[in-house]
């Protein structure tokens, strides 16, 4: 039976939702990482507060999946961003109090902790949702403008974060920062999707393992799992290192640090657009894997002078790699699931979505401490993960097959 779509203006502020949702996220923890700095905080403390704002993938990770199958798929998108608003007006109390300072900036982790619990249900959440807000068979080209739109909140919270500190103290951003939220959550209200088939009631644990193996079992998926995990790792790194190389290295202040992410943002724009021309051409497992490389090159060549039009420069053609595989991966992986397992597929995608930028964060942190220096860590990280998409264009067959 062919389901009825659900109309155009919930489909709009869907995807309204998606876009503002990311945008005053990423402005959120770029907020974090900038806090962290200027509470005297290590480069290996602030890459901690950035994974922590992906842990919680692998506790509740487990469980997304499987309520996004069997209960309303809207009850947990509300769920999810209840968790975004909560994490950003306690850190508004937080500092407006003065509970926050040097000597409790470990309350940063705990922001960061509840904040990426609410990322680990949304994640899979707004795919899972966007399959029941579409005609049947237009999920592919759905699932791009989707990500598009998450990569533009991506690419412009952290220079809309900066002109806020740049124009206003801490309280000010962040009190913004919250009433934003609450502006992106109000834009959910108006979504009504279609109904979809809800699978047998199981166990959390059952329900999950049941999803990671169709999706080991799927060699598409699999693969386009493992090359996911290369490319966002590099996230790591930008959301942790790039902001303190600016301002330490560059010498920007918080207005040119926002205009540096912007260029980034420009990037991922870009190649969003150009993932969106080329979702209809052959051979796009090829097109993946090539940009995967010089996207991770590109990050290392950004510390390569102390020139910030070098590093708007690398920055911007990483982004554009970045845009292109983040809008065409998970469309993939979208049209592969079917939709009685769209929900736990689509959670361990999330997994590894939230998590790896994350584990990127952490160890480009480590690797600055130890190099002595934020662009020695980027030009480390960038060189590993370039590696490290070379053996993947190299072993991933499957992925190269694919058209």
């Amino acid at each position: 039976m062919t389901r009825t779509s659900p109309s155009t203006s919930s489909l709009l502020f869907f995807y309204f939702n998606s876009f503002s949702t990311l945008l005053v996220a990423n402005m959120l923890i770029y907020s974090l990482v900038l806090l962290s700095g200027d509470l005297g905080a290590s480069h290996g403390f602030t890459g901690l507060v950035v994974m922590c704002n992906n842990l919680p993938a692998l506790v509740f990770g487990l469980i997304a999946g499987a309520l996004l199958d069997r209960i309303s798929r809207m009850a947990v998108m509300f769920g999810a961003q209840c968790c975004f608003i909560v994490s950003t007006w306690a850190l508004y109390w937080l500092h407006s109090s003065g509970i926050l300072q040097a000597d409790t900036r470990w309350l940063l982790i705990l922001i960061s902790l509840l904040n990426g619990i609410g990322l680990t249900f949304l994640i899979p959440g707004r795919l899972a949702v966007l399959a029941n807000l579409v005609p049947e068979g237009s999920a592919g080209r759905s699932t791009i403008i989707l990500n598009v739109l998450i990569i533009l909140g991506f690419g412009f919270g952290p220079p809309i974060a900066g002109q806020l500190r740049q124009r206003l103290d801490w309280n000010g951003t962040l009190l913004v920062t919250a009433i934003a939220y609450l502006f992106a959550f109000a834009t959910l209200l108006p979504v009504r999707p279609t109904e979809y088939i809800r699978g047998k009631a199981q166990n959390v644990l059952a329900s999950f393992v049941e999803g990671l193996r169709y999706s080991w079992s799927a060699p598409l998926i699999r693969e386009m799992i493992v090359l996911q995990m290369i490319v966002f790792m590099v996230v790591g790194p930008i959301q942790a290192l790039v902001p303190e190389y600016a301002r330490h290295t560059l010498g920007l202040d918080e207005a040119g640090r926002g205009g540096l992410m912007a260029a980034l943002g420009f990037g991922l724009l870009l190649g969003g657009i150009l993932a969106r021309i080329l979702h209809q051409v052959r051979h796009r497992g090829r097109v993946m894997l090539a940009a995967a490389a010089p996207m991770c090159l590109f990050l290392a060549a950004s510390s390569s002078s102390q020139d910030w039009r070098i590093a708007a420069i690398c920055l911007a053609l990483a982004g554009i790699g970045g845009g292109l595989l983040g809008a065409l991966i998970p469309s993939a992986v979208q049209v592969a699931a079917p939709d009685h397992m769209r929900g736990r597929v689509m959670g361990v995608y999330g997994m590894f979505f939230q998590l790896m930028p994350g584990v990127g964060a952490f160890f480009s942190g480590r690797a600055a401490d130890a190099l002595h220096g934020t662009g020695p860590g980027l030009v480390a990280t960038g060189l590993f993960l370039a590696a490290c998409s070379l053996a993947a264009a190299a072993l991933l067959g499957h992925l190269r097959a694919y058209d």
